[in-house]
């Protein structure tokens, strides 16, 4: 497994790389960053765009480290220039590994795909206790109803979106890590 820096717990944070500064959700998610840093916390994420460079500036600006795991199969693409430490993982697979296995807590925003994917991952861990039992927060309004839809049409038991914590501002967010 990867070595990462310091002693400094982090927190995982997902989401889309779409936003850009002014949109709204770029200015949540750089606050975001601020307040985690300031709470002592380290961030780290895929160390692209979007939330990702949103997280990464407003922790480097509060004084904290930005730690992105960005992907060799991305070829030449650079990552956020607010990053304090890059790792190198091969694929998204490893990617994955290395936020899963390091984090001490996650929070996912807003995204796609890849933002589903690591969510559900987590939060199957979490499940079926795979790993130490560590908070996953789920911010933004959407989140509720989308897994609500989940839980309706897969097998997803009440007992299961306990695990998940939702909240609606990243002051939320971060409050609910603390706890």
């Amino acid at each position: 497994m990867v070595e990462l820096h310091g002693n400094t717990s982090r927190i995982a944070v997902f989401g889309g790389r779409h936003p850009v500064p002014g949109d709204a959700e770029y200015a949540e998610a750089r606050r975001l960053g601020a307040l985690l840093a300031r709470n002592g916390y380290a961030v780290m994420n895929g160390g692209y765009t979007g939330v990702m460079e949103a997280v990464s500036l407003g922790a480097t600006e509060a004084g904290g480290q930005a730690i992105g795991i960005t992907m060799e199969i991305f070829g030449d693409m650079p990552p956020n220039r607010y990053l304090t430490e890059e790792i190198r993982a091969r694929d998204f697979f490893e990617r994955l590994q290395i936020l899963a296995a390091t984090a001490s807590g996650y929070i996912a925003m807003r995204g796609g795909m890849g933002t589903l994917t690591e969510v559900t991952l987590i939060w199957n861990m979490l499940q079926t206790r795979t790993m130490e039992p560590r908070p996953l927060v789920l911010l933004g309004n959407f989140w509720k109803p989308a897994l609500e839809a989940l839980a309706l049409h897969l097998v997803v038991a009440p007992a299961e979106l306990d695990l998940l914590r939702f909240a609606d501002t990243a002051d939320e967010a971060v409050s609910l890590l603390r706890k």
